[in-house]
């Protein structure tokens, strides 16, 4: 960091040092890149949504567009996640106005399954020895609020765990992984009457039963909430 130079100037001159390539594509105003990841071939596979259609991004390791593609579900369809299977096979999480959805496609961006669950959403999904755990959000009965859901899938989307957490007001899950002994830690936002807006982070057991939770003091808006580090000694 040269003298006098500023915080903001230092970390976007690192930046801009470290771009190999950028890229841009033609879509609307709404459109929204929501996850991304490198595949074992080093291709860059990014999901998101552009008006109505779940939209698919696939570039070479060059940078070079190998495959855009919109898939469209139903109204407000929207993917949130993905990951890739050992079979060139990809999952995807997402929703659509009415239903949570996950979308089974392959290397060319084919749709080979698509699943609908009772949920308002799915946001997240993770690996899980052979099936596949994912976070979302459930309407509660009044259809006031939402309850943060998971879900344990095979590799057919049949739901082999289910758990929908009510213990906030409204919780909207956002990131989960796996500690040491294989217990889920879920972080997100909430709010009820008695914490008012917070961000949760709590740890179940394999079964999906809460072992522990805290409230960490934190502001969020609608569109996101403050990044912790996860740790397992959390």
């Amino acid at each position: 960091m040269k003298k006098g130079e500023s915080n903001e100037t230092f970390l976007n001159n690192l930046l801009e040092e470290r771009i190999l390539w950028e890229k841009t594509i033609n879509c609307s105003e709404n459109a929204i890149a929501f996850s991304a990841l490198e595949n074992i071939r080093g291709d860059y596979i990014i999901v998101g949504k552009d008006n109505d259609n779940i939209v698919l991004l696939k570039y070479s390791i060059d940078g070079e567009l190998l495959i855009q593609k919109e898939i469209n579900i139903g109204e407000y369809s929207c993917a949130t996640d993905i990951i890739e299977l050992n079979d060139n096979k990809y999952l995807i999480t997402g929703y659509t106005k009415s239903t949570g959805i996950l979308l089974f496609i392959n290397d060319h961006a084919e749709l080979i399954l698509n699943k609908k669950y009772n949920s308002r959403s799915l946001l997240k999904i993770i690996n899980d020895e052979e099936d596949y755990l994912i976070i979302g959000a459930r309407t509660t009965p009044d259809k006031n609020s939402t309850n943060t859901l998971i879900m344990k899938v095979n590799g057919n989307g049949d739901i082999l765990l289910e758990e929908v957490f009510d213990k906030y007001h409204l919780s909207v899950p956002r990131e989960i992984k796996n500690d040491s002994n294989n217990n889920y830690i879920i972080i997100g936002y909430c709010r009820n009457e008695d914490t008012g807006k917070k961000t949760f982070i709590f740890r179940t057991d394999t079964s999906g039963n809460i072992t522990d939770y805290k409230y960490l003091e934190s502001y969020y808006t609608e569109h996101g909430f403050s990044i912790i580090k996860i740790e397992d000694r959390y």
